[in-house]
């Protein structure tokens, strides 16, 4: 489909008919096109991952005990029943990283 998109807009037609005609929203066929918006658009999410990361940390939420007797159950379930779940719990309890590079 974006070799059809690239087609369409070297015919000259601009993004909203380009959509139109690929059945997407108008800033998928901008984000997928224009190369400055889409850096523009990695730069912002980049930004607000930081921001919503920030604001997470700073704020301390309550958690209600039915939630934490869940997490409690859902875990040890998971645990005990996922041997890749278990492998990476034990690698990341002994200092090295939870997910792998």
């Amino acid at each position: 489909m974006l070799d059809f998109m690239r087609l369409l807009r070297s015919y000259g037609l601009a993004y909203k008919p380009i959509a139109q005609v690929c059945e997407v929203s108008w800033t998928t066929v901008l984000y997928h096109l224009s190369p400055k918006e889409h850096a523009n658009k990695l730069k912002r999410e980049r930004e607000r991952c930081r921001t919503v990361s920030a604001q997470q940390y700073n704020t301390k939420r309550q958690k209600t005990k039915e939630y934490q007797k869940w997490m409690r159950e859902y875990m040890h379930d998971r645990y005990h029943n996922d041997s890749e779940f278990r492998r990476k719990m034990i690698r990341a309890n002994s200092g090295g990283r939870f997910a792998e590079k």
